[in-house]
């Protein structure tokens, strides 16, 4: 059964029925309502657009065909996160490139203070990471729990190959790995007391500092 946002009776039919495509996954019906005049700046209760809802549903090609129609990857619902953040986190790669192209803020942060780099490194979404890194985006940006990316990448991964990886590209785009978290640690210590012993390795390998 589709769910329709609870603020829908606010919206025109075409609109609603955008919303009802998203929700159903069907290009056609979205089409059809763009061709209706369905409004892609819309929000529901909860503040999201229908570009929003595609991005949280995975649907890159959904989210690609919103952003042709005019949607804004920026717009942020009420749990201030947005399509850009979101695609970011998930590792929708192609769909953070669009956004990208589009005008993505990469300076944009989410409810805890954290870029799109840093929600991408804490997933381990390697391929995202390169994308963002492509960019200007503040590879040491500090988010509201004293952490950077690369911090990220050690508290919250595992030291897999993934988190190094991606651990290994921030250094070699700028990252210092000497910052200290809120704990005063830095990235050699949070990687040591984790016993990532690849990613102590790979730090002193690569690191300049």
């Amino acid at each position: 059964m589709t769910v329709l946002p609870s603020a829908a009776p606010q919206l025109s039919k075409s609109t609603r029925a955008l919303f009802a495509a998203v929700q159903n996954g069907s290009i056609k019906d979205a089409k059809k309502a763009l061709k209706d005049g369905a409004d892609v700046t819309a929000q529901d209760s909860a503040g999201r657009t229908p570009m929003m809802l595609a991005v949280r549903k995975g649907n890159a090609a959904l989210a690609k065909q919103l952003l042709d129609a005019g949607s804004n990857p920026n717009a942020k619902d009420d749990y201030q996160d947005s399509p850009f953040l979101h695609a970011s986190a998930t590792g929708m790669t192609s769909t953070v490139t669009h956004f990208l192209a589009r005008g993505a803020d990469v300076d944009a942060t989410n409810r805890v203070g954290g870029n799109a780099l840093a929600l991408a490194c804490e997933t381990g979404q390697v391929g995202t990471v390169r994308a963002l890194l492509k960019t200007d985006i503040d590879v040491d940006h500090v988010n509201d729990l004293g952490w950077t990316a690369l911090h990220e990448t050690i508290v919250l991964g595992q030291g897999t190959s993934n988190y190094v990886t991606i651990a290994r590209m921030l250094v070699t785009h700028g990252a210092n790995p000497n910052l200290k978290d809120q704990t005063g640690s830095n990235a050699f210590e949070l990687a040591s007391d984790r016993q990532q012993n690849q990613m102590v390795n790979m730090l002193r390998q690569v690191s300049r500092y």
